[in-house]
């Protein structure tokens, strides 16, 4: 961990998109959740939203982070939405280089690496079938973007890339985790942020 993360953090403000919201499992079965619940001494606040695309993800952070308090640190992911939706992944690395840059050396800050897609979600219909191949290369080239901002930063990962491999026994549509994702996800961050 950083050097930021060295003070007591009691508190740490999850920011997202539905990955981080909880969507398509029962409220309190979300991975931010899960991890409060078995958490000693650091409390969990969701602030993840569902169709939230990464510059609201953004502004929402900056936001918070403006009244920074001791013993808050600070969780990010986003980007899986602007990838379903076609966003050029140029556009979003250097959104999220230009704005996290900013944050990274003088908050405590985690970076959440998104779980792949899989096939599923052209079935559910949250992607077109010819856009599949396109999107799935994207979002695995924008995860190794984030690897290596958070070594830049010096900054916590968290790469729910290995919660689960991309099968889909582990989602609900193909892009939400179902509870036993969240469940692999929600040991991650506890591992990460346990005492």
């Amino acid at each position: 961990m950083s050097a930021l993360w060295n003070r007591n953090i009691s508190i740490i403000h999850c920011f997202g998109d539905s990955l981080t919201e909880g969507y398509g499992v029962l409220p309190g079965q979300g991975w931010v959740a899960l991890a409060d619940k078995e958490l000693k001494g650091i409390s969990l606040y969701n602030h993840g939203l569902s169709g939230s695309m990464a510059v609201d993800i953004l502004d929402s952070l900056s936001g918070a982070c403006g009244r920074v308090r001791r013993g808050e640190g600070y969780f990010f992911m986003g980007g899986t939405n602007d990838i379903l939706f076609g966003i050029r992944l140029v556009v979003l690395e250097n959104m999220v280089d230009r704005k996290l840059s900013a944050l990274a050396g003088r908050i405590p800050l985690t970076l959440g690496i998104p779980p792949l897609f899989t096939e599923m979600s052209v079935e559910t219909g949250w992607q077109e079938a010819g856009s599949f191949k396109r999107n799935r290369r994207d979002l695995l080239e924008y995860q190794k973007f984030l690897r290596s901002r958070a070594k830049a930063w010096d900054i916590p990962l968290l790469d729910f890339t290995k919660a689960f491999p991309p099968e889909e026994k582990w989602y609900i549509d193909g892009v939400h985790p179902n509870r036993e994702g969240n469940e692999r996800m929600a040991l991650l961050a506890e591992k990460l942020w346990g005492r």
